[in-house]
């Protein structure tokens, strides 16, 4: 019996078997160290893997494996043993940390094992196994040959009853699905099955290693369903996903439905919504389990991300959706780590493309920008991680153009963003058409529709019929492809006939449309073969019906048109936008119905007429459009999607008013519907701000949740955490919210809770302080008309000068006005004098006429004026109606033909806003009166403003108009150099009064960026977005004596009242003075100083309800002074 030596009994600081070494064989003193080691790799494995005894058996090991090869041959079975176990070591290693190095030394340590045994089982299916691990993380198809060869050895020198035969069929089954899905090849799909077929029979099985076989059996019978569509792949997947509920390991995950979900979603019987929960519960138990391997962890995070949106397309539940990107999500902070250490991002391509098709999801349900930007980017680098030479890249980059496409029509304003999208898309058509063509039918249709949509949407406009027929082409062999996507085939179809359609409509030929109305039965053929209900056609075929009846003048297929849009608009299956536009198209088509003369379009409405097509179902078109477009305007968007969305339906109310012109509709239907589809944000921030006292004492419950929804929806944006818990949707919070508002509507005394009143004497009493005019220019070159509201009726004035083509006319006349007067100032005040007679002729004279406003006496005093609140839609916001007048034949022959003889102007976006303005003005009244000490005046002076011209004369203006309400209210002066936004804020917040004489300056491209200037405004400017979230809780009345301080320069928000004034009103404040264009820093001073002369009452005391007579007599007294109107018209009053 063999002993050590003495050189080697004296080495035991790193056995540390002491005399053991002098009384034992070096197999025994080897297998002690075996044991030892696998001690230490259990108690690691009971640590979770982060414990230090790893390193420990690898210590002995590495001594161990050392001594045998000095005093043992190179094939003993101990060095052997050895090898395996440091083989398995790195291996279970790699499982748990996923480090590069560790495939390296268990590569290494298995090909040692195989030079001294070349027939060694465990270590060919080892080695198989870890060239498969390799391949998962970098990507590189050497590995999947590798892998293939290495396996398909071991099961030739096997034998049928070794244990390990049934690993090597596994990962050889996995390594031909993978290399089938890279080469795109069906065959390798076979081979795997068969594999399969052969383990599932194998007498080596052991534990639950049947359940793993047919999971993974089942799921290349799915795949292969995919591509040939035999039912009996379907029938036995389902057959073996049954069984497997019989094994422990795999129960929950089969209980929950996973498996059944993933495998039956060709079926029409899925319970999605219901296994919600289960995969939740399957998810915290993978987070568990430290060890899964990697890939398998991504693997099935992938795969419930993806069930769960296709579960969500099956059955829309918002949750689905969300919980589906949060799933996908999970684990990406390790896996991006582990990436990194492998030199490759192959691993994470597969996870940038399910959560670019989550997101892509969530912005169909949302329409907002963020959620869209972000699908671009998980598309673009899932193309970008995908080799060329990949069968799946030529998918991957058809999304990517798709959704760069998506982004181009969504975003309305033109930018290089948004063009160097639209030039990304383009480029992808070489990459599509060099591409290798996907072997999954669906794949290869999707490529062949994208090229074709690529070809129809983003070449060169106009479309010509040449350009047309390319697509086409492209769409043709689409179809020519056999596919099993039902979805996908109806798209395709659609395509088809939409081409069709528009060569219809460019060549004027019937036959095209005949054509296209053949692919759309290929549809309801397919629908009925299916046994089941499709929607996805009605748009097209109702478009079709349409362009059949403009050409051929049929008006049955006009009426089957009309009763196409209805249905779609009332079809759940449909998306908010879809429904919009089928509504839209609905009332426009009816409207060029009444304009038409021709007999057809006559002989059409007779029918319509006969039916409810016009008394009823055309003004309920109206009404849903509205409804639509707010439903739309979610409050869990940005402010920033929400104004993409606002501005995209910026036509929406103003056209409302004249369909319901059309339709001889009352002017109390008028306002009713023109006031809740307009001022959206204005809304939005009333309601967040709205007191639920009476809510709290008679629903305590309903009113906490509406409170803590509130309260959600006002905090952070949404986050992307990592899961241990599903996180609350922002996007779920706002439709939560909505049922609850619903829920509180229907408690009786609540039914108008965040409304306006419904009742048309609710209304009225609106104008009990004064008459409210909404002024609503016409469209085009349209007349125009006033919405009255006064104590006694509710009535319309037709404004027939009063056109969107003549107020244009008029902004141009007065910016050109404003432009020239340094130069030119007489020419400058002609201008000025025709826009405001134009103004006064066109819209002011003949309003103020109907409503019996109009004095023969010039010069009443105005307190004996009556008060008048302007509402201004479209291009009449950016016009000073209140400074309207003819004030040429005033001078000459003193007659009232301005409005300021007539009338005492204020604005206010809505009546909802301005009754939140009384409100407020009642409120800080009464807080004001029960409080001890004095109030406070905020005067702020920007002599001095970076970049910016000096202000000479704000320092005296401030100075002077603290004189005058000292006596009041305690000053709080805060004079420039040095006065930054925290100074103005921190004041804002504890004054009565702000008086703020700095630059102003409307921003050219979007609202919330308007800002006011003080010392730090490069880094920290006021800007509305920030000024209108703000609460001001004691100031009534803020003078903004700056420039443009009431613009809005975004034509597509003239609805919103999105401005500095706008701002401060939201923040609170009842009572705001602000400017329409820039003013005379000299000549601020008299007006700030006569304006608070004015707010002093008969007793001496400073009242600020008095802020619209006031101002009012200091412009009045300006004019009657011969000062230009560029000099007073500039300022108004906004609010209460």
């Amino acid at each position: 019996m063999e002993k050590y030596p003495v050189e080697v009994q004296q080495s035991d600081h790193a056995l540390n078997v002491g005399r053991f070494l002098s009384q034992h064989t070096v197999h025994d003193v080897l297998r002690v160290a075996v044991a030892m080691a696998d001690r230490q790799f259990r108690a690691w494995c009971e640590s979770w893997g982060h414990g230090p005894e790893m390193e420990n058996a690898f210590t002995i090991l590495q001594e161990a494996f050392k001594i045998s090869k000095r005093l043992l041959q190179e094939s003993s079975p101990t060095t052997i043993e050895i090898l395996l176990r440091i083989g398995d070591f790195h291996k279970e290693r790699l499982f748990r940390k996923g480090k590069r190095k560790d495939a390296e030394q268990a590569l290494q340590a298995y090909r040692e094992v195989r030079i001294r045994d070349p027939s060694n089982m465990r270590a060919m299916v080892m080695l198989g196994f870890v060239y498969q691990y390799q391949y998962d993380m970098t990507g590189e198809r050497w590995l999947l040959d590798k892998s293939i060869d290495t396996l398909s050895e071991a099961m030739t020198v096997g034998s049928s009853l070794d244990p390990l035969m049934i690993d090597a069929l596994l990962f050889a089954a996995v390594s031909f699905k993978e290399r089938a899905q890279f080469d795109g090849c069906a065959d390798d799909l076979d081979v795997m099955i068969e594999i399969l077929r052969l383990a599932l029979n194998s007498p080596a099985h052991f534990g639950d290693s049947p359940a793993l076989v047919r999971l993974v059996l089942a799921e290349g019978l799915s795949v292969r369903y995919d591509i040939l569509e035999h039912d009996e792949d379907l029938s036995e997947a389902e057959r073996l996903i049954a069984t497997v509920q019989n094994f422990e390991l795999y129960r929950d995950l089969v209980k929950g439905g996973l498996f059944q979900i993933r495998f039956q979603k060709f079926r029409q019987h899925k319970d999605i919504v219901a296994s919600a929960q289960a995969y939740q519960n399957a998810l915290s138990g993978i987070e568990k389990d430290s060890a899964s391997p990697l890939p398998m962890k991504f693997s099935i995070c992938i795969q419930l991300a993806q069930v769960l949106r296709e579960g969500y397309h099956k059955e829309p539940a918002p949750l689905m959706l969300y919980g589906a990107k949060i799933v996908a999500q999970c684990f990406w902070a390790d896996a991006m780590a582990r990436c990194e250490d492998w030199r490759s991002n192959h691993f994470l391509a597969e996870g940038h493309l399910r959560l670019a098709e989550i997101q892509r999801s969530r912005y169909y349900r949302h329409l907002t920008l963020d959620i869209l930007d972000e699908s671009v980017s998980h598309f673009r680098q899932s193309v970008k991680l995908t080799s060329p030479q990949d069968a799946r890249f030529g998918v991957r980059a058809a999304r990517l153009a798709a959704i760069l496409r998506a982004q181009f029509k969504a975003i309305q304003t033109p930018s290089y963003r948004i063009s160097d999208a639209r030039r990304e898309a383009v480029s992808l058509i070489g990459q599509l058409v060099r591409a290798r063509f996907p072997f999954k039918p669906s794949d290869a249709q999707e490529c062949l529709m994208e090229i074709g949509d690529l070809v129809q949407d983003l070449c060169q406009e106009p479309q010509t019929v040449d350009l047309l027929d390319k697509a086409l082409s492209h769409y043709s062999k689409a179809v020519s492809i056999e596919c099993t996507d039902f979805s996908q085939n109806v798209e395709l179809l659609v395509r088809v006939a939409q081409i069709l359609t528009d060569k219809g409509d460019l060549t004027g030929k019937s036959e095209y449309y005949e054509t296209a109305q053949t692919y759309i039965d290929k549809i309801e053929v397919l629908a009925k073969k299916r046994r089941c209900q499709t929607t996805g056609h009605l748009p097209l075929l109702a478009w079709l019906l349409e362009a059949k009846f403009n050409l051929m003048g049929d008006p049955d297929q006009g009426r089957r048109a009309l009763e196409k849009y209805y249905d779609i608009f009332h079809n759940s299956n449909y998306e908010v936008y879809d429904k919009i536009i089928a509504a839209r198209r609905y009332t426009r088509f009816m409207s060029r119905l009444s304009l038409k003369a021709d007999d057809y379009s006559k002989k059409l409405l007779q029918i319509l007429e006969d039916s409810d097509f016009i008394s009823i179902k055309f003004f309920h078109a109206i009404t849903y459009t509205v409804d639509l477009m707010l439903q739309l305007i979610s409050d869990g968007l940005s402010r920033k999607a929400q104004l993409t969305i606002i501005r995209r339906e910026a036509s929406t109310p103003v056209l409302c008013v004249y369909y319901c012109i059309y339709l001889k509709k009352s002017a109390f239907e008028m306002v009713q519907l023109y006031e809740r589809g307009r001022s959206v944000l204005w809304d939005r921030l009333i309601n967040s701000k709205t007191q639920t006292d009476m809510l709290e004492e008679q629903h305590k419950e309903l009113a906490a949740r509406y409170r803590e929804l509130r309260r959600l929806l006002a905090s952070s944006e949404e986050h992307d955490p990592r899961i241990t818990s599903m996180p609350q949707d922002r996007y779920q919070t706002a439709a939560d919210l909505d049922d609850v508002i619903k829920e509180i509507h229907g408690k009786p005394g609540f039914e108008d809770f965040l409304l306006l009143p419904l009742s048309q004497t609710e209304m009225q009493n609106f104008a009990s302080e004064g008459p409210i005019i909404y002024l609503v220019a016409g469209i085009g070159d349209g007349a125009g008309v006033s919405l009255t509201i006064s104590l006694h009726s509710v009535s319309t004035v037709n404004l027939p000068r009063f056109s969107e083509k003549q107020c244009r006319w008029c902004h141009n006349q007065l910016q050109r006005a404003f432009s020239i007067r340094d130069d030119a100032p007489s020419v400058s005040d002609q201008l000025l004098g025709d826009s405001l007679k134009w103004l006064w002729y066109s819209a002011a004279q003949p309003t103020l006429q109907a409503l019996g406003l109009l004095s023969t006496k010039k010069g009443l005093d105005p307190s004996v004026l009556p008060r008048l609140w302007w509402v201004t839609s479209n291009w009449a916001s950016r016009l000073p109606i209140h400074a309207a007048g003819d004030y040429s034949l005033a001078k000459e022959k003193a007659l009232t033909c301005t409005v300021m003889d007539n009338v005492i102007s204020s604005y206010t976006p809505t009546l909802r806003a301005l009754k939140y303005s009384r409100s407020r003005l009642e409120q800080l009244k009464q807080q004001a009166s029960r409080s001890s000490k004095p109030g406070k005046m905020l005067l702020v002076a920007m002599h001095d403003t970076p970049d910016r011209p000096k202000l000479d004369d704000a320092v005296p203006e401030v100075v002077l108009v603290s004189a005058i309400l000292e006596p009041h209210l305690k000053a709080r002066l805060l004079i420039s150099p040095q006065v930054s936004r925290r100074d103005v804020i921190l004041n804002l917040h504890d004054c009565t009064i702000a008086h703020l004489a700095c630059h102003g300056e409307a921003d050219q491209a979007d609202p919330l960026r308007s800002k006011l200037l003080f010392w730090d405004w490069g880094p920290k400017p006021l800007r509305v977005g920030f000024l209108m979230r703000m609460e001001l809780m004691k100031c009534q009345l803020a003078f903004l004596s700056a420039c443009q301080t009431a613009v809005n320069q975004d034509e597509a928000l003239a609805e919103e009242g999105l401005h500095l004034s706008g701002a401060f009103q939201m923040a609170g404040v009842p009572n705001v003075i602000a400017t329409m264009w820039n003013i005379l820093d000299k000549e601020a001073i008299g007006i700030a100083i006569q304006f608070y002369m004015g707010l002093k009452n008969e007793g001496g005391e400073l009242d600020v309800t008095r802020s619209a007579r006031s101002l009012h007599a200091t412009l009045v007294d300006m004019r009657n002074r011969g000062l230009s109107p560029y000099i007073w018209g500039s300022y108004a009053h906004f609010g209460a």
